[in-house]
């Protein structure tokens, strides 16, 4: 099954990541705030980033605090190596510490008065875009959108999550989905988005640049993304009942930290 993350109405933002930004923004059912962090190591090479910011009420405007003042520390659960990370330009940035998959790394984040952990594992299958095309809409032939062809390994429990870029500009829409009903078997997949969560944007045109990454996650980040989805409603309607988001971060907080392999592929629509 694959389910959609599209857009959501405003709490958070993820942290700019390899020079790429993937905005979440996430309604909070708490008068209080809370403290939201974001977090990412994959198999390229570093520097990752991990961002902490303050969560606000729904009516409130959407500046969010950054929390300069923490102490972040990742470690490498089988090299046993601990890093430090510095607050540069708003974020904590790691300056030596390598993802390699199948490692786990642990998160740690000491505030003021709050201590927030968190663990996630490089899966150790490194699986990557066999393919990219264009292909007409199932449900407009005028409509024209990239298409993914991957082959999942034989073996239950591959989660995987998609991001696309076109002309540079990434959409709102993250797709994420697993191996439940397509275990060891070519998988197609239509990285469609909602034209009007993306600022009304039309479809793939002749001539854009389209630009794919596809992570190979763990079944907690999996899941995060896929309660995202639940919170905004499934049908990509409506609001229903909008929660917060369940994350792997462990003492309160909100967010996600996430150990992935990843890998790219471009294409130019002709």
């Amino acid at each position: 099954m694959h389910l959609s993350v599209k857009r959501l109405f405003v709490g958070f933002s993820l942290l700019t990541l390899a020079s790429c930004q993937d905005v979440i923004d996430v309604d909070l059912n708490s008068s209080n705030p809370r403290y939201v962090i974001e977090g990412e190591i994959n198999d390229s090479a570093g520097p990752y980033y991990v961002h902490i910011t303050r969560s606000k009420n729904f009516d409130e405007d959407n500046n969010f605090p950054v929390v300069g003042d923490a102490i972040v520390t990742v470690t490498d659960v089988e090299e046993d190596i601990t890093e430090r990370l510095q607050f540069v330009d708003g974020v904590y940035r790691t300056s030596s510490l390598s993802g390699e998959p199948g490692h786990t790394y642990h998160l740690e984040v000491r505030t003021a008065d709050q201590v927030f952990t968190a663990s996630s594992t490089i899966p150790e299958q490194v699986i990557g875009i066999d393919s990219l095309y264009i292909r007409s809409s199932e449900w407009d032939a005028n409509e024209f959108f990239a298409t993914a062809n991957y082959v999942d390994p034989e073996g239950r429990g591959n989660h995987y999550r998609f991001r696309q870029w076109i002309n540079g500009r990434l959409m709102g829409l993250s797709i994420v989905t697993n191996d439940d009903f397509n275990d060891g078997r070519l998988n197609t997949l239509i990285l469609d988005y909602n034209i009007e969560e993306d600022s009304g944007r039309p479809p793939i045109q002749t001539g854009d640049h389209i630009r794919v990454e596809m992570q190979c996650i763990d079944k907690a980040v999996y899941d995060y993304y896929r309660t995202l989805e639940n919170a905004g409603g499934g049908d990509g309607g409506g609001w229903h009942s909008p929660a917060n988001p369940v994350g792997n971060i462990k003492g309160g907080a909100l967010g996600v930290f996430n150990a992935c392999s990843h890998s790219f592929k471009e294409i130019r629509a002709e």
